[in-house]
């Protein structure tokens, strides 16, 4: 008997009268896809930089993703000159670089920094959010940082095989009970399916908004219930005694389920979208309301937060359901915006994806972030619907 046959749902044996209760679609692959993905992962030749000349050739690695390719200048310890990324925490004592090669090039990297409890930095505190959950500090934390992938590898089993299989190693090496890290908001989705949970510390903002995350490596029930791709490398930490499973009673878990505010599950987003004064998006069909709401999600953005970055290439719009946003181009407010406003859609129309305006909260404010591909010429007649009632809330937009 393998793996994946025990995490199949269990059938519970006949008795007078009883009807089979067939696992739904949805069950199945909370039960198979962890497993697969973790026999995928299993494949990945990890790599960790050892070297000066593998290290270097990571933080030019970072470059080429962060600044060359999203034009984000003011990324934390970018050098136009040298075309590096390079922090202090870099060469740290706790700190490990993974990555994987391939076709004698860097594919994918990622660092992850063991923290000392007694010794976490205000900055850390402030921008992994630490402080907005009580009794984190306490917990073996580390950071999950500058992930990069190459962009011809995106979507592929190359950057999760290379998340999975680097903080496994990581945990086993030092404990880890709790990863920390920050994204942004279109790439939360992305991260749920590994693991990574909400917990209602609102967006961070550095040259872009960041939303903080944390992985419990000990909430076996969460990745259980959620199908998360960590599930099978938590399992097995447990089994070596390298994790011990949190109860559920402990004061960060039960901080956790109450503190979330991200909504990304069908029925959740499908209630915020209905709170939105937008005609054409409520008069959408099944079908294109799905894929209207796939992958999408729904946040809360403080007064003062700068939501979208002039200059960066990030095309997601987001759907305004309430507040007061400005529009600026450099220092300056070309227009204003309220409830049921398309923000930041502009940047889907752009060649390089570049965004030719910033969005900022001018008080606390909800939306729902919409995928760029929504706004892309349609491949069907539902794309086509969606695309169509997107455009119509937008004035003074063509297009073309």
């Amino acid at each position: 008997m393998n793996a994946l046959t025990l995490a199949l749902p269990r059938v519970t044996p006949p008795v007078s009268g009883w009807r089979p209760k067939l696992p739904t679609r949805a069950d199945l692959e909370k039960a198979l896809v962890p497993h697969l993905v973790d026999l995928l992962a299993r494949g990945c030749r990890l790599r960790i930089a050892r070297s000066p000349e593998e290290r270097e050739a990571i933080y030019r690695f970072r470059y080429d993703i962060y600044v060359a390719e999203r034009n984000r200048v003011a990324y934390a310890g970018a050098d136009p000159v040298r075309k590096r990324i390079f922090v202090p925490e870099d060469e740290a004592p706790g700190t490990e670089h993974y990555y994987v090669a391939q076709r004698g090039r860097i594919a994918a990297s990622v660092r992850y920094s063991r923290l000392v409890p007694d010794e976490l930095p205000a900055d850390v505190r402030e921008g992994f959010g630490i402080d907005e959950l009580p009794g984190l500090d306490r917990l073996r934390l580390c950071t999950a940082n500058a992930f990069s992938v190459a962009p011809d590898l995106r979507g592929g089993r190359t950057g999760v095989a290379l998340l999975l299989r680097a903080a496994e190693h990581f945990v086993a090496a030092h404990g880890i009970e709790a990863f920390v890290m920050s994204c942004a908001p279109g790439l939360v989705s992305t991260y749920q399916r590994v693991g990574f949970r909400d917990f209602g510390a609102g967006p961070r903002v550095k040259d872009v908004a960041l939303v903080p995350l944390v992985l419990l490596t000990g909430d076996l029930e969460h990745h259980r219930r959620t199908g998360s791709v960590f599930r099978a490398a938590t399992e097995r930490a447990v089994r070596r005694g390298v994790v011990t499973p949190l109860p559920a009673g402990h004061p960060v878990m039960e901080r956790l389920e109450r503190q979330g505010r991200i909504v990304t599950s069908p029925e959740g987003l499908r209630a915020e979208l209905a709170t939105a004064p937008t005609g054409p998006l409520h008069g959408l069909s099944e079908a294109a309301t799905r894929r209207l709401l796939q992958n999408a999600l729904a946040m809360d953005v403080p007064a003062g937060t700068r939501l979208t970055a002039q200059g960066i290439a990030e095309k997601e719009a987001y759907l305004a359901l309430g507040g007061r946003w400005e529009i600026r181009r450099g220092d300056q407010v070309v227009r204003t915006a309220g409830a049921g406003a398309l923000l930041g859609a502009r940047a889907a129309f752009t060649p390089d994806g570049r965004r030719p305006e910033s969005v900022v909260a001018v008080d606390g404010g909800r939306v729902l972030l919409i995928r760029h591909s929504r706004l892309r010429a349609p491949r069907n007649a539902v794309d086509a619907e969606v695309r169509e009632a997107l455009l119509a809330t937008l004035v003074g937009l063509s297009p073309a």
